[in-house]
């Protein structure tokens, strides 16, 4: 399984930088050609053991990612926020430890991703995380920019 992180720091404080990372309505918005099928909710509401289906693709090709949130703990008074969502896909597997945490006046996003590719040779996970990494980087970034809603 290929692995890689993302750390991003924000003038936003914690709590506001958790909300749009968080709020499934927002990866409808953010992510290219994906779309939440079930258990769409917004960040107050997620919840440990949160299940929920995102559908990547253009009309019938495509596919489905099935992935659960084990840990939602928000940041709150000074305490980082941790979460964790297990990706169960026959086509994208792994998993995401998501840390956001007081820095300065802001706040320090860390995304450390598990990426596997389950129907393919391990090796083509390790080449493809690169890509992976970029694409998550950039929808990190535009989720933040975003105005809480």
């Amino acid at each position: 399984m290929a692995r890689f992180r993302i750390v991003i720091d924000s003038e936003l404080p914690p709590e506001e930088a958790w909300y749009p990372v968080m709020d499934l309505s927002a990866h409808d918005q953010v992510i290219p050609l994906t779309r939440i099928e079930s258990g769409m909710v917004s960040a107050p509401d997620l919840t440990d053991g949160h299940e929920f289906v995102a559908y990547t693709g253009a009309g019938p090709i495509g596919f489905r990612d099935r992935m659960i949130w084990t840990r939602v703990d928000p940041p709150a008074a000074g305490k980082p926020g941790l979460a964790h969502v297990v990706k169960h896909g026959r086509f994208v597997g792994g998993d995401v430890t998501l840390t956001v945490e007081p820095r300065g006046t802001g706040s320090r996003l860390v995304w450390n991703q598990r990426w596997q590719l389950p129907w393919a040779p391990e090796i083509l996970s390790s080449f493809s995380a690169p890509g992976s990494r970029l694409g998550y980087r950039y929808v990190l970034g535009r989720l933040l920019s975003r105005k809480r809603r």
